[in-house]
């Protein structure tokens, strides 16, 4: 008797999958890890209800620890630690093109401007470092 009540309360509370109910589902995936491997750099997004999507990009240490979000400049998504992990490497758009920068860590924020830019005529899909850090692929 107690169980048939549970399901017939169960049941309903069940409603169709909407747009609002997209909209709000969260998901996360690493990025980049820091060449001492303390940091990881992780992105969190999730459905616009209304409009494009949404992304936060995040830092936290390896333990869990020491959770921060970053505000990154405008039209730049991160592709990874620089070699000396004190810079992000990613996608900048330059002129409505995408190109290789690197903007330093250290007090980074929306008004941040790339401590280099590498602009190549028809732009980049991505953007990759070799293992040492020393060589770069668009």
């Amino acid at each position: 008797m107690l169980g048939a009540l549970a399901a017939a309360s169960g049941a309903a509370n069940k409603h169709a999958f909407t747009a609002d109910d997209w909209a709000a589902i969260h998901s996360a995936w690493a990025v980049g890890v820091a060449p001492d491997g303390a940091t990881i750099l992780y992105v969190v997004a999730w459905g616009g209800e209304k409009g494009p999507s949404h992304e936060e990009w995040r830092l936290i240490a390896k333990d869990g620890t020491n959770q921060r979000k970053l505000d990154l400049p405008e039209h730049f998504s991160p592709a990874g630690f620089t070699r000396d992990g004190g810079s992000l490497y990613g996608v900048y758009e330059v002129n409505k093109l995408p190109q290789l920068a690197v903007f330093a860590l250290a007090g980074i924020q929306k008004t941040s401007t790339p401590t280099l830019v590498v602009t190549l005529p028809a732009g980049i899909r991505s953007a990759r470092l070799s293992p040492d850090g020393s060589r770069f692929g668009p």
